[in-house]
Order: C-alpha cells, then sequence, then structure tokens
C-alpha cells in the first residue's frame, strides 16, 4: 500500500500532523492534549474547548426508596448506565450542556440538563 492511499482514509488535521511530525510525538500529543478532538465521529462532536466532568447520583421513588434498573442516558446518544441496586449512578465525560434522560418501566421519563451540577439526585 502506498504513502498516498493511507493518508486518503485520514481526516485532513491527521493527515496534517502526520506530515510534520513523527508517528510517538502525534499519539502523544493525540493521548494528552486531544488533539483533533473538535473533529465529528458519526453522531458525535467533542468541542476541545468543552469542560468534561462526571456526574453522579442516586434515584429514589416518591418515597425515597432508591430505584435499582433506572436508566440514565446522555440524551440523543447510546452512551449511558443504568442505576446499582442502591439507585446509585455515574456517567463520566459529560458536559454542562448534556442532557441526562433517566427512564424507568411504568415510570414517566425525565429529561435533566447538567449545567453546573456534579450530582443529579
Amino acid at each position: 500500500m502506498e504513502k498516498n492511499q493511507i493518508m486518503h482514509g485520514l481526516s485532513p488535521c491527521v493527515v496534517k500532523l502526520l506530515k510534520t511530525m513523527n508517528l510517538t510525538v502525534f499519539l502523544v500529543l493525540i493521548s494528552v492534549m486531544g488533539i483533533c478532538a473538535n473533529e465529528t465521529y458519526g453522531q458525535e462532536t467533542l468541542n476541545v474547548n468543552q469542560q468534561t466532568k462526571s456526574v453522579t447520583g442516586t434515584v429514589t421513588d416518591e418515597d425515597g426508596e432508591p430505584l435499582p434498573g433506572v436508566t440514565v442516558a446522555i440524551k440523543g446518544t447510546t452512551q449511558g448506565t443504568t442505576t446499582n441496586f442502591d439507585g446509585i449512578y455515574s456517567l463520566n465525560n459529560v458536559t454542562a450542556e448534556t442532557e441526562l434522560q433517566f427512564s424507568f418501566v411504568g415510570m414517566k421519563t425525565q429529561v435533566f440538563t447538567v449545567g453546573d451540577n456534579s450530582t443529579i439526585d
């Protein structure tokens, strides 16, 4: 396979970096600094300037009892988790704009925007 055939399938950002530095330095920059992370891959885009964080919480019913098995999803994606036996969940790499969708069989689905919160109960 020729060099041009390999470069053709790569994004312009990656091609530019490969042309100006050796592969080891490139891989370190990608993994440590997130270079090229603002490019679109599929339906999702991560902007390098957005701060990501973790969000945790406990999902309970109207009587304050924990609800195990509640689906907590990042709205519009396939990313998410379920609450454990104690109703606790945790999600990583969310931004202030992220909308969390809580759903459970027999209950109304609810959506909350993360905002400045690191805990959403």
